[in-house]
């Protein structure tokens, strides 16, 4: 599980693990999921060699206001832009062309 730090050049601050933004990559499906601050969403993707593709991202249908609505249209928005994904140290970071759209960090182990 990956959790945003970043979206769309805005600091995604943390906040209670359940209201933070999550995105999942299914490598044997190619396909993803998570939550986008708001609602749990889901959809494909296409990766060759750097280059990647979303695709057919739906997602649940809960009404959102405030923090929740903006973590989600900037997660749709970065998913939507990114053309392309890099690996620097341990942040996975989403690019359109050379502009990061996005930065990701695994979350860390639960601990409960």
């Amino acid at each position: 599980t990956l959790l945003p730090v970043e979206l769309n050049g805005t600091s995604v601050a943390a906040t209670d693990t359940d209201d933070m933004p999550t995105l999942i990559f299914h490598t044997k499906e190619m396909r993803i999921s998570g939550y986008s601050g708001c609602n749990n969403f889901f959809g494909n993707y296409e990766l060759n060699g750097n280059l990647v593709t979303f695709s057919k991202i739906g997602a649940t249908k809960r009404a959102c206001i405030g923090a929740g609505d903006t973590l989600e249209r900037e997660m749709f928005e970065a998913l939507h832009h990114t053309t392309t994904l890099k690996i620097d140290g341990d942040t996975l970071q989403l690019l359109n062309k050379e502009q990061i759209v996005g930065k990701f960090i695994v979350a860390p182990a639960e601990t409960k």
